[in-house]
Parts: structure tokens; sequence; C-alpha cells
């Protein structure tokens, strides 16, 4: 009985040394790139164009481990432009798409691998401006706010006490919207590098 009874208390120390490893209030910087792609559509035509930009992101959120469970929740921000790239009509129209000023919130269930490894999945709600323009006869020009939703998996890696490194990837589907009657669906693929900083 005593060895159940050490056997459980040795698992439960564990078990809470590796918690809190990432816990309480964090801030991140991250370099990343993100290929995004435009799907137009246009009756029954379907055409898709992409480009690729690297861009930062800013984020700042509050985390907690309930055992090896951790659960940390974050507000972003994406410096630069998801730039999707141009696409030329056979009439010699030139097409260009990209997003702006794009921020979102972030939802990460992750579990504490070690005290300084944190692995997590990523779930997150972004907007962003979308921006369409086409030269041409009748040139156009038109922004539209777009919201999608995000998700990906990331690990964390502890540098020192406060201090840690991070690596993730997300994809984001944003809604549709139409343009001339034309319907525009653009979605984004990013991997991120960074470091961050645990108060």
């Amino acid at each position: 009985m005593k060895k159940i009874f050490l056997a459980a208390a040795l698992a439960a120390l564990s078990t809470s040394a590796l918690a809190g490893g990432f816990d309480g209030p964090f801030v991140q910087a991250s370099l990343g790139w993100a290929k995004t792609e435009t799907k137009m559509t246009d009756g029954a035509d379907t055409t898709k164009w992409h480009d690729s930009a690297t861009i930062g992101k800013l984020s700042a959120g509050y985390g907690y481990s309930f055992g090896g469970f951790h659960l940390s929740g974050n507000v972003f921000y994406v410096v630069g432009d998801l730039k999707s790239g141009s696409l030329l009509l056979e009439d010699g129209t030139t097409v260009k798409t990209k997003g702006s000023n794009t921020y979102g919130v972030s939802v990460e269930p992750g579990w504490n691998v070690t005290e300084s490894t944190l692995a997590y999945a990523k779930l997150s709600y972004v907007h962003t401006t979308g921006k369409v323009s086409a030269d041409g006869i009748d040139p156009i020009s038109v922004s539209r706010g777009l919201n999608g939703f995000g998700y990906g998996v990331g690990v964390k890696q502890k540098l020192s006490q406060s201090l840690y490194g991070l690596a993730e990837i997300e994809q984001i589907d944003f809604g549709s919207t139409t343009v001339e009657g034309v319907k525009l669906k653009p979605s984004t693929f990013g991997a991120y590098v960074g470091v961050g900083y645990k108060f």
C-alpha cells in the first residue's frame, strides 16, 4: 500500500513539475512567410492565383496550465500585407488582390511536454481588409472587410526562465466577397518563427 501511495505521490509531483512553465501573461514577435491565394469564380469558370510575402506578427496573451494540459489565448496583429499577386485577363486587364491591416484572436490548447517545451494546436478568428484593383477601360479599386478562421500547430521552447523561442504553421480561410459580379475568396498559409517573453 505504501508503494502505491508513493508512486501516486511521485506521479503527482511529476505532473505539477510539468505544469506552469508557460503560465502567465506573455508577448511574442514572429517573422514569417505567408502564401496567399485568391480563388475567383465567374459563372462556371474558376481561376486561382497566388503570391507570397515576408510578414511579421505581434501577439500578447495569457496562458494557464491544468496539470499537463495548457490553455492560452492571445490577440495578434500582422505586420505587412498578405499579397496574393495579380491575374492578367484575356482583355488585357490586370486584377490585383491583397489583404492588409490583418488582426485577430487565437485560442491555443496544448500539452506541457516538459517544463521547457509546450506543443499546441491553434484556432483563430481573423479579420483582414481585402483590396481588389483592376486597370483597363473601367478601372476599379475596392476594399472590403473579410473575416476568416485559422487552424494550425506550434511549439514553444524555453531559452531562459522568461524567454522562449517558437515555431508554428497556420492555414486561414477567409470568407468570400463579390466584386462586379465576380466572387473572390482568399486563403493564406503561413509559417512563423519567433521569440516570446513570459512575465
